[in-house]
């Protein structure tokens, strides 16, 4: 498994190139450069700690981190993500979540980048929605299907045993009649 100092290089090189990608440029456009102001601001801080020195954030680095947070969130909600795109988003809140546990410890912050995280593992488009809501609803049809059966069966199986009570009833009346 990769080291955590391995892990934090992969994930920086990999946010250098995407950052560099026409679709994700594109996609971050009017946000993309307090986004990357944001990564950069983590990354310097982040490689201080890995060179064994102690940082402290200053509250416009925390702000500046949050905005970045604010924007990615904006920019989440209200466009259509590419693979491209949430492959950057995620890599961005490792960063930033990795940044916050060791620097930047704010609040504010590690609620802006869960709600990041659950929109990233939320149905992106409305086919992939209609997809989901198409499987449930046959596995809700089916539920009802067999349900149906199995009450129907119940039913039939209650009908039964009442008449088997009535007629063993009958049966203990008749026989005491005849004792």
């Amino acid at each position: 498994m990769m080291d955590a100092v391995a892990r934090y290089r992969n994930v920086v090189a990999t946010l250098d190139r995407l950052q560099q990608d026409q679709e994700v440029r594109w996609y971050l456009s009017t946000s993309q450069s307090a986004i990357n102001n944001a990564v950069r601001i983590m990354r310097g801080h982040l490689d201080a700690i890995i060179q064994g020195r102690h940082v402290t954030a200053s509250e416009e680095a925390k702000n500046a981190v949050l905005r970045g947070a604010l924007l990615l969130l904006d920019s989440i909600m209200t466009v259509k993500l590419t693979p491209k795109v949430e492959q950057y988003a995620r890599l961005w809140v490792e960063l930033a979540t990795n940044w916050n546990m060791q620097v930047g410890l704010d609040e504010s912050l590690k609620i802006i980048l869960n709600a990041i995280q659950t929109l990233l593992g939320i149905p992106t488009s409305l086919s992939e929605l209609v997809d989901a809501l198409r499987l449930i609803a046959s596995r809700v049809r089916l539920m009802v299907e067999t349900e149906s059966s199995g009450v129907k069966l119940a039913g039939e199986f209650m009908r039964t045993l009442n008449e088997m009570i009535e007629d063993e009833k009958k049966l203990e009346i008749a026989e005491g009649k005849k004792g």
